[in-house]
C-alpha cells in the first residue's frame, strides 16, 4: 500500500511525466520484486516502443539505444490485448530469438500497460525477478501502470495548458489591439503591450486599477450602472457585439476606439474581457473620405459644364445641375435610367469608338424634337441647340474593361451665334476696308491716267488739281492703313505712347484747325479754361483721338450743325468732352460704341469700326478713360474722355 501511495504523491508531485514514471517504476520493482526494467511510450506513428528510460540491473547491456524497438513479440500481445502479460521461462520462449546481440540476459518479463482513452499508449516492464512472476505480480504491475498512465495524462494535459498559455500569451502579446480583462468589480487584471501603447500606462501601473482609468469621466456611471444591471440580470446588452465610443489616455485625451466586450463565469466570479481598437486613423480617413465626396458633390453640381456619369452598360446614373438645364429637365430622377446609347443624337461612329474605350469629343447639333419623338424623357426645351460634347470612357483597357462613361457637355449655341455674328462682321469690315482703300485708288488711278493720256500736256492749273487730288487720297489710304496698324498694336498690348507735359488747349486748337479745313461747314465751339492745368499725354495721340471725335461728330450731324469741345478739372484728371447734335446712339447699341467693326446706325456714312476702338486703346494706354452718353435718337450725343494732370502742376 505505501508502495502505491507514494506512487500516487509522485503523480500529484512531479509535472514531467519522466519524473513520475522513474518513482512509480521503482516503487513497483522493489514490491514486485524484479530487478531490472524500463518504461516505454509508443511512438507517434505507433510502429516502435520509444524507451523513456531502462534499468538494466547492474547487467551489462551493449544494444545501441537508438536502435528501433519493435512492437512485437510479448510486447505486441499487451499492446493489442491492453492486459498485463509475462513469461517465466522466457529463455525457451520463441520471443528470445527477437532480442538483438548484447541484449541484457532475461530470466522472466512482465509488462503492464499504460492506458488513456481505452488506447494503450506505453509499457512498464519488469524482469529478471527469482522465482518468477505471478497473477498477483501482474495485478500490480497493471495498478501501477494505470499510475503511470495517469501521469502520463496528466504530463501532457499540463504540457498542452502550458502550450495553448504560451500560444495565448503571444497572441495577446502580439496582437495590435489593446486586450484589457478585469473581473466583476472592475478590477483590471489583464494587460497587453498593446494596451500600454495605446493608453499610455505600464502593465505594473494598470493591474489592479478600475477599469474606468481608461474611460472619460463623462462614461464612468454608464459603465457602473451597466455592470451592475448585467452581474444582477445577466442579460447583456453590449456583450457580443462591437460598439464604437471614446477612450481615454495617460495624458487626458480622447480618441475614438471600437470596443468588443465579452464576459465569462467560474463558480466563484465572473470576468470580462474588452478588445479595444483605435480607430483615429480610420475615422479620420472616413472624415477625409466625406470632405473630398462632399468637395467632388460640390464640384460636380456647382460646375457649369453639364456632367453625366453612365454605368458600364450606359445607364445613367447621375446628372448635375447644369447637365439637367442644358436638356430642360427638372429632375435627375425624371432621367435616371436614361441609355447613352440610344440617344439619337449620338452617331454611329461615336457609339463604337466608346464601346472600344476611345475618347469621344465633337460638337454637334442637338435636336429636341429627336428626343420627344422618341419619348426619351420629359423636356421643357423644343428647338434645335449646339453642344460640344466630350464622352470618356472609365477604365483601362485591357484591365478589367470599362467601367462607365463620364459626359462633358457645354452649350455652346450662344458662342455659335457669336462666332457666326463675327465671322459676318469679319466680312462686312473687309469689304469696308476693301471699299476704303479701292475708293482712294480709284481716284489715283484716274487722275494719273487722265495725266498720262492726255493728247496735250495738262495745264500748271490743271496738273495742280490732278496733284491734289492724289494727295487727298494717299492721305486717306495712310490714315486707313494707319488705323489698321494701331489696331493690332493695341490688341497686342504695344501700342507705344510717349507722354508728356502738355497744353490741352494748344492740342484741340491743332486738332480743330485741322478739322476746319477738312469740313468749314461745321462749326467747333471751343470751351476750354484758360486756368486748366497741364495734362500728361502724347501730344500726336491725343491729337489723333480728337480729330477722329470731331469726324465722327461731323459724320453724325446735318450739315452746319455745331460741335462742342470743353474740358474742366477733376480731381487729378482732366474732363474733355467732344458733343455734337446729331441723330444720337440709341441706349442698347452704347455698349458696341468702342468695340472693333462695330456699326452703332443701320445707315450712314460708311467706315471700318475701328477709329473709336482706336481712341479707347489710346486713352487707356495714358491711363485715361473714354465713354459716351445720349439721351436717345435726334438728341446728339457726348463722347468724354479723361486725361491725368501732370506731376508737377498736382504738386
Amino acid at each position: 500500500m505505501e508502495a502505491l501511495l507514494e506512487s500516487g504523491r509522485a503523480v500529484l508531485k512531479h509535472r514531467e511525466f519522466a519524473e513520475a514514471a522513474r518513482v512509480i517504476f521503482d516503487q513497483c520493482k522493489a514490491l514486485i520484486g524484479a530487478t531490472a526494467g524500463y518504461v516505454a511510450l509508443l511512438s507517434p506513428e505507433g510502429t516502435e516502443n520509444e524507451v523513456l528510460f531502462l534499468d538494466s540491473g547492474g547487467l551489462s547491456c551493449s544494444v545501441d539505444p537508438l536502435l528501433p524497438m519493435p512492437i512485437r513479440g510479448l510486447r505486441a500481445e499487451v499492446y493489442h490485448t491492453g492486459q498485463a502479460a509475462y513469461e517465466n521461462d522466457f529463455d525457451s520462449s520463441g520471443w528470445a530469438s527477437l532480442l538483438p546481440e548484447g541484449h541484457v540476459t532475461l530470466d522472466n518479463v512482465l509488462f503492464a500497460p499504460l492506458t488513456i482513452d481505452g488506447a494503450v499508449v506505453g509499457l512498464l516492464g519488469i524482469a529478471n525477478k527469482p522465482g518468477g512472476f505471478t497473477r498477483n505480480d501482474a495485478r500490480l504491475g497493471t495498478a501501477f501502470g494505470e499510475l503511470a498512465a495517469v501521469a502520463l495524462s496528466n504530463s501532457r494535459t499540463l504540457d498542452a495548458l502550458q502550450s495553448s498559455e504560451h500560444r495565448f500569451h503571444s497572441l495577446v502579446e502580439t496582437a495590435s489591439d489593446a486586450i484589457v480583462c478585469a473581473d466583476s468589480s472592475g478590477e483590471i487584471l489583464f494587460w497587453n503591450r498593446s494596451a500600454e501603447a495605446m493608453f499610455g500606462y505600464p502593465t505594473a501601473e494598470a493591474i489592479g486599477q478600475p477599469v474606468t482609468l481608461i474611460m472619460p469621466e463623462r462614461f464612468h456611471d454608464r459603465h457602473r450602472r451597466g455592470m451592475t444591471r448585467f452581474l444582477a440580470t445577466g442579460k447583456p446588452r453590449i456583450m457580443g457585439r462591437t460598439i464604437e465610443m471614446f477612450a481615454q489616455r495617460s495624458d487626458g485625451s480622447e480618441f475614438p476606439v471600437e470596443l468588443s466586450l465579452t464576459a465569462w463565469k467560474t463558480k466563484q466570479e465572473t470576468f470580462f474581457a474588452g478588445i479595444i481598437r483605435d480607430v483615429s486613423e480610420r475615422k479620420q480617413a472616413e472624415e477625409n473620405l466625406r470632405s473630398s465626396e462632399a468637395w467632388f458633390r460640390s464640384i460636380f453640381n456647382e460646375s457649369p459644364i453639364g456632367i453625366e456619369v453612365y454605368d458600364a452598360k450606359g445607364r445613367l446614373l447621375d446628372a448635375n445641375q447644369a447637365c439637367l438645364d442644358i436638356f430642360g429637365v427638372s429632375s435627375v430622377h425624371d432621367v435616371r435610367g436614361f441609355k447613352l446609347f440610344d440617344d439619337p443624337n449620338l452617331s454611329t461612329e461615336a457609339k463604337a469608338a466608346l464601346r472600344q474605350g476611345e475618347r469621344v469629343s465633337y460638337e454637334t447639333p442637338f435636336d429636341f424634337e429627336k428626343v420627344g419623338a422618341a419619348n426619351l424623357y420629359p423636356s421643357s426645351r423644343s428647338g434645335v441647340i449646339y453642344l460640344y460634347i466630350v464622352l470618356t470612357p472609365l477604365g483601362l483597357k485591357g484591365k478589367g474593361g470599362v467601367r462607365g462613361y463620364l459626359v462633358q457637355l457645354m452649350d455652346v449655341t450662344h458662342e455659335r451665334a457669336i462666332q457666326e455674328e463675327l465671322e459676318r462682321t469679319r466680312s462686312e469690315f473687309l469689304g469696308e476696308v476693301s471699299h476704303e482703300l479701292k475708293t482712294p485708288l480709284t481716284a489715283i488711278k484716274g487722275s494719273t491716267s487722265m495725266a498720262l493720256t492726255s493728247k496735250t500736256p495738262p495745264s500748271p492749273s490743271e496738273a495742280r488739281e490732278l496733284f491734289e487730288v492724289i494727295d487727298e487720297q494717299a492721305e486717306r489710304m495712310r490714315e486707313l492703313i494707319g488705323n489698321l496698324l494701331d489696331m493690332t498694336r493695341i490688341e497686342a498690348g504695344s501700342l507705344s505712347v510717349n507722354p508728356q507735359p502738355e497744353r490741352l488747349s494748344q492740342i484741340i486748337e491743332e486738332a480743330v484747325a485741322t478739322f476746319e479745313r477738312t469740313a468749314g461747314d461745321r462749326p467747333v465751339n471751343v470751351a476750354i479754361p484758360p486756368s486748366l492745368p497741364p495734362i500728361t499725354a502724347d501730344r500726336r495721340r491725343i491729337g489723333q483721338v480728337v480729330s477722329n471725335l470731331l469726324s465722327n461728330a461731323a459724320k453724325a450731324s446735318p450739315p452746319g450743325a455745331s460741335i462742342a469741345i470743353s474740358a474742366e478739372l477733376h480731381d487729378s484728371d482732366v474732363i474733355v468732352q467732344v458733343r455734337d447734335q446729331g441723330r444720337g446712339i440709341a441706349i442698347d447699341k452704347i455698349p458696341l460704341l468702342f468695340k472693333k467693326f462695330a456699326q452703332v446706325h443701320e445707315s450712314g456714312g460708311r467706315g471700318t469700326g475701328l477709329g473709336l476702338a482706336i481712341c479707347k486703346g489710346i486713352v487707356e494706354a495714358h491711363g485715361g478713360r473714354i465713354w459716351a452718353e445720349s439721351p436717345g435718337g435726334g438728341e446728339g450725343a457726348t463722347v468724354s474722355f479723361t486725361l491725368p494732370v501732370a506731376s508737377e502742376s498736382r504738386e
